[in-house]
């Protein structure tokens, strides 16, 4: 066999050494258990300082708007979400333009919250 034959043969290998959890994490339309500890859709990520905050509806400093329901999971647990705190947000975007978040991670405001 020669070289070229080889390297193919090793990189088959590893590719199949690859776990499959791997595989599903990097897939945009994975629904489960996710690796920063919840459940939740990973369709999409967005970012940016809460602007306004009423339950179940999120406003963003760039306009956008965010659409929160039952069992959307705020982080750390217990914090009330306020204007000028730094957040992530994991959901998908809708039809309607908004975007509806499964979790929301805050990323504090020059503090670690």
């Amino acid at each position: 066999m020669n070289r070229l034959h080889l390297a193919r043969i090793a990189a088959v290998a590893a590719l199949l050494a690859l776990p499959t959890a791997a595989f599903a994490q990097s897939d945009p339309n994975w629904h489960g258990y996710n690796d920063r500890g919840g459940y939740g859709d990973r369709q999409g990520q967005i970012g940016g300082i809460v602007s306004a905050f009423s339950p179940y509806n999120l406003d963003l400093d760039r306009g956008t708007h965010v659409d929160l329901h039952n069992g959307t999971v705020i982080n750390p647990t217990g914090i009330t979400l306020r204007p000028g705190m730094r957040v992530q947000i994991y959901g998908y975007w809708r039809r309607d333009g908004a975007f509806e978040a499964n979790e929301i991670d805050v990323r504090g405001r020059g503090r670690r919250y």
